[in-house]
């Protein structure tokens, strides 16, 4: 018996689209690379290697990522409370 087997797989181009959409969101919200990637639980030196194509994300991980960014409002919103108040509710881990 065979079994069909589907992945889900994001393009480099696609995750480089969507990578440039979430930096031009965060950088548009005033919320620092930095202080994202803690809230995704990621390293800064991870999203740069996804950036600059030298690794991609599983997709355990990246579904995480756009948790993050979703739960900032798309981080398109110019009150960064939000961002705030998640990072509060998250701790310092």
């Amino acid at each position: 018996m065979q079994h069909e087997v589907e992945f889900c797989e994001v393009s480099v181009v696609d995750l480089n689209s969507e990578i440039e959409a979430i930096e031009s969101g965060l950088l548009e919200a005033g919320v620092t690379l930095t202080k994202f990637c803690f809230l995704a639980k990621i390293s800064v030196s991870t999203w740069t290697r996804w950036r600059s194509g030298v690794v991609a994300p599983n997709f355990s991980t990246w579904s995480r990522v756009e948790a993050t960014y979703e739960d900032m409002g798309g981080a398109r919103s110019k009150d960064v409370s939000q961002v705030h108040s998640i990072s509060q509710s998250e701790g310092a881990t």
